[in-house]
């Protein structure tokens, strides 16, 4: 009962006067869309929060005890059937073993290739986890498949074609799905790459009714052996024009035999290779869909029964919960787990293109180098207008989970906890997941070794979560001076406040040379002068500012303003675009591929932001040797000096921004000397070095202190 309280006056906080007052903010300005995804993240946040379980006699869970875990055996058999792919093999045979579950064994059956080299390329293959089967004759997809599972030795099978390729996290995730929400069988959306480009999702949680009418379930999924001993293995109709997707037929027994499906529909974890000639089962000749589906329904007649559709129903809706945390899936990434590396968990409400997440994601190089083993969690839904940045982590790391795009709300704490089980961090380190500051005093409860650290970047937003849970944290971190007056006023020593300015590598931009193509495609003339803003397109940044002052220098023919970035404040940005004046030469970018181009453009680089700390976008454009008109809020007033690199205003005076813009334009000398010192301050202040790596120090000396 205790626990349910805590739970409870968590989900209260959540839904504060914080919140409360932002969303009638958003309701007198008419943002609606905006309002509607906050609200759908409060409800996710309180789901996640509230009890995982109910009272043990409550007839609605169906509790169940995971398999028995066998240390000296694979969990998990991947099989690979290969017919004359030869030139895609060894790709997906290198996703299957690169995954972030490792005890696994991998089976590549080639049925019979024809092609005079494939067989060559199968039987050079090489690995431990590794077995290569080269059979006599052609054999079908399903014939294949079937012949590894008969060899395979996993508790669970995953079936993949030898021309696609696995993202690293596939196998562990639809391992946490069946071992902790009751799964049998998990598929997951996908990217088609090759001949096509695209992604297709999938249905979350078909039923025997939805499979009937459809295949919800693609090629590459997870399920249990001994499923598929019950519904009696793949079954192959034949080529050309007798072909029929017998994946989609083995679905069909499977759902029809009560098995519960639960896909990974926001994420696609696999790369579907498509071919200019097409595959077996897209020739011209193959059966249209629905002609397979009534040869696959005619076939399976005596199978889908009244009482079969009930029962699939039932398991589909059923609340499924593991009677134990400790599962084979995390015994199995306990025993697997690289020797004497330390591992550090970073948990954020998720990944945008914006300052802190570049920030984040030199945190995590720095500890990579360091020799860290870094996972890294989202535990919010991504807004709708928000562009993605989880790449930037995904290319450093492999073991990264937005848990939005796997898996329902309700299990969201249930994945953190196994997280934790199973990696046995030495820290956990908070960059704003309101979800991870609710739960900390349990983990801190359950692993006492473990140090907590928060990361806050601006002195709102978080910070009353901070307050009211510091006593949670081992130690704090911040990337300037106001957080760090802010954090001692909360009562934290100097010694266990951990300030590191924020730095780039200065080298990567290119001053004072525009970029030829993007001068001619924005019609920019030598004696220009270029104004820019590139940041998120949020309340806090301020981008109506920038709009306002463009449209309060339409009388300046030589001013031209661009503008880059997304966020939840897009359309009414853009809105506010489409009213100036005619005169005004304003360009609106969106979100651009490489941002250092245009930092290159700006003579003048504007921030207006009226919350901020110390923007990664303000260290690029004086990198970029841009000359700032910024605003007196978070970090800023020490990047710029006024006068001397740019000038310094209150945050919201328009009147103010106009002024110092016009006055830099109009005096080029003034402005060339305000660049080359942008420039040469980045050079002295702002550069990073590979050799010198501060976050990774300062987790390491917050991990080593005494308690």
């Amino acid at each position: 009962m205790t626990n349910i309280l805590a739970q409870l006056s968590h989900a209260r906080r959540i839904l504060s006067w914080h919140n409360i007052r932002k969303g009638l903010r958003m309701i007198a300005r008419g943002e609606f869309r905006a309002l509607a995804g906050n609200l759908r993240n409060l409800r996710q946040q309180v789901e996640a929060v509230l009890p995982q379980t109910a009272a043990e006699d409550d007839p609605s869970i169906i509790r169940y005890a995971p398999p028995t875990y066998e240390a000296d055996k694979p969990l998990v058999s991947i099989i690979i059937p290969c017919f004359n792919y030869g030139a895609h093999v060894a790709e997906a045979v290198a996703s299957a073993l690169g995954q972030t579950f490792r005890q696994i064994e991998v089976i590549v059956v080639d049925g019979g290739s024809t092609d005079g080299e494939t067989p060559g390329v199968v039987a050079g293959l090489r690995d431990e986890r590794l077995q290569i089967f080269l059979r006599e004759g052609r054999h079908l997809a399903g014939s294949n498949r079937n012949y590894g599972i008969e060899h395979a030795t996993g508790t669970y099978i995953v079936c993949l074609d030898a021309d696609d390729i696995l993202a690293p996290t596939f196998v562990e995730k639809a391992l946490f799905l069946a071992e902790y929400c009751g799964a049998d069988i998990v598929s997951t959306s996908l990217k088609m790459f090759g001949a096509k480009s695209g992604t297709v999702d999938i249905m979350r949680q078909p039923n025997l009714d939805d499979m009937v009418g459809g295949n919800h379930v693609h090629t590459c999924a997870l399920f249990r052996r001994e499923l598929w001993q019950d519904v009696g293995g793949f079954y192959d109709y034949g080529v050309g024009s007798e072909h029929v997707a017998e994946d989609w037929d083995f679905w069909i027994r499977a759902a029809a035999s009560g098995a519960r499906i639960i896909n990974i529909a926001g994420e696609p974890l696999l790369d579907y290779r498509t071919h200019a000639v097409g595959s077996l089962s897209s020739h011209g000749d193959v059966p249209s869909h629905e002609e397979q589906r009534r040869r696959i329904l005619a076939r399976l007649s005596g199978d889908l029964t009244p009482e079969a559709f009930v029962h699939s129903r039932a398991a589909t809706t059923a609340n499924r919960i593991v009677d134990r945390l400790e599962t084979p899936l995390s015994l199995a990434m306990q025993q697997t787990a690289p020797a004497g590396q330390p591992a550090v968990l970073i948990v954020v409400p998720y990944f945008m293109v914006g300052g802190v997440e570049r920030l984040l994601t030199r945190v995590v190089h720095e500890l990579k180098l360091a020799g860290w083993r870094v996972v890294i969690v989202s535990t919010m839904h991504q807004p709708r207008d928000d562009t993605d940045s989880i790449d930037w982590f995904t290319g450093i790391a492999d073991e990264v989970y937005a848990l939005p795009r796997f898996i329902a709300p309700r299990y969201w704490k249930m994945f953190i906890d196994y997280l934790v089980a199973s990696r046995r961090p030495v820290a956990v380190i908070n960059g704003g997941s309101t979800l991870l500051y609710g739960m900390l005093p349990e983990i801190k409860a359950q692993w006492p070794a473990l140090k907590a650290v928060d990361f806050l970047f601006n002195t709102v937003g978080h910070v009353e979560s901070h307050a009211r849970t510091r006593q949670n944290f081992d130690g704090v971190m911040c990337e300037n001076e106001e957080v760090r007056a802010w954090y001692r006023q909360q009562g934290w020593a100097d010694a266990d406040i951990v300030l590191i300015e924020s730095r780039i590598d200065v080298a990567r931009y290119t001053p004072f040379r525009r970029p030829p193509e993007l001068a001619e495609q924005f019609g920019i003339r030598p004696d220009d002068v270029v104004v820019g803003f590139s940041g998120r397109l949020a309340e806090e940044k301020s981008p109506e500012t920038f709009v306002a002052l463009a449209r309060r220098c339409a009388s300046d023919p030589n001013l031209v303003f661009v503008m880059t970035g997304s966020g939840p404040l897009r359309s009414r940005v853009e809105a506010k675009i489409a009213r100036l004046p005619t005169g005004v030469r304003f360009h609106y970018c969106g979100v651009v591929d490489d941002v250092s181009a245009y930092f290159a453009l700006y003579d003048i680089c504007v921030i207006p932001s009226l919350i901020d700390g110390r923007p990664i976008a303000a260290l690029e454009a004086l990198a970029s040797g841009c000359a700032m008109v910024v605003s007196t809020v978070g970090g800023l007033p020490r990047l710029v000096q006024d006068g001397e690199n740019g000038i310094l205003v209150p945050p919201g005076a328009t009147d103010r921004f106009v002024a110092a813009v016009r006055e830099i334009a109009l005096d080029r000398a003034r402005l060339t000397a305000m660049q080359h010192a942008a420039r040469a301050i980045a050079e002295r202040d702002l550069a990073v070095r590979d050799d010198v790596l501060p976050y990774a120090d300062a987790v390491r000396r917050i991990c080593a202190r005494a308690d």
